[in-house]
């Protein structure tokens, strides 16, 4: 637990401040992904959105200013499932052609402990807004080899999302007897700091 939290606080130190805002962190789209899992018939089915992207300006040591919002492109899913990879962009569920983004805007951060955190914000899909918490883990590193050393990030979190709230999968689909309303989201990103 020491170490740990020594850990945490060469982290902060290392954060260099801003006079005009938090430190701004650029998304490495090659190394980071946002994860689906849902359960249809009871077996899980997995893939990606492969086409997202993030602003977070985040500080540890200012936790009340931080803020998150990510942007997915619901039209370009990525998976095995070639039912799920045909179905997922029409009108019964993502309805992209209509309401091509789903946003997370996250304002409000809390730190549990260690490295260990929570996100709490708003996703919207379609036309629906639902709450959401996430919890997150976020590790900081430095590479030292460039002058001046650059800072980097890595934020992984998961969190459950009830797709009918939201208004995914409608008219027979609405049913969760066959595709369970949870729906399970895995967030890693790893981001390096630009500002």
């Amino acid at each position: 637990m020491k170490v740990a939290a020594l850990g945490i606080i060469a982290a902060l130190y290392s954060i260099p401040a801003f006079a005009d805002g938090l430190p701004h962190w650029q998304v490495l789209g090659d190394k980071s992904s946002v994860q689906w899992t849902a359960q249809y018939g009871g077996k899980p089915i997995t893939g990606t959105f492969p086409a997202f992207s993030a602003e977070i300006d985040f500080d540890p040591a200012h936790l009340d200013a931080s803020k998150a919002t990510v942007k997915i492109e619901t039209g370009k899913v990525k998976t095995s499932d070639k039912d799920a990879l045909q179905d997922l962009p029409t009108d019964d569920w993502f309805a992209s052609s209509k309401f091509p983004l789903a946003t997370f805007q996250a304002t409000t951060f809390k730190h549990v402990k260690d490295d260990d955190y929570q996100a709490e914000g708003t996703l919207t899909v379609r036309d629906k807004s639902i709450k959401v918490t996430l919890p997150f883990t976020a590790k900081f590193h430095d590479e030292s080899a460039t002058a001046p050393p650059v800072h980097y990030a890595l934020i992984q979190g998961s969190t459950l999302v009830k797709r009918t709230q939201l208004g995914v999968g409608q008219g027979d689909w609405a049913a969760t007897d066959t595709i369970a309303d949870d729906v399970k989201l895995d967030i890693h990103i790893e981001a390096k700091q630009v500002q």
